[in-house]
């Protein structure tokens, strides 16, 4: 039988932090490629392939700030509704 859980409003699972790693990464992927094309450098692997794994660190960061942003908005439309029920 599946249990039930029950998430707190307030709880955002880590996106925020999520949000900001993968954005880090992909700064140093980028910074990576600069440096590859700067000095025609092929030693580590293909410029596509860290561009690829940019563009995939760019999308869970976005990903990940626009749930964050979400839940954000919850949280306050939660607290508001219990500031209305405690002041009635």
């Amino acid at each position: 039988m599946i249990k039930e859980r029950h998430f707190s409003p307030k709880y955002d699972f880590k996106t925020g932090i999520i949000a900001k790693i993968s954005f880090a990464i992909s700064l140093f992927f980028i910074l990576i490629i600069i440096i590859e094309i700067a000095l025609n450098l092929t030693i580590l692997l293909e410029p596509s392939i860290f561009f690829a794994l940019t563009l995939l660190f760019l999308a869970v960061a976005g990903f990940s700030l626009f749930f964050y942003s979400q839940f954000a908005k919850l949280s306050r439309i939660v607290s508001e509704i219990e500031d209305e029920e405690e002041n009635e």
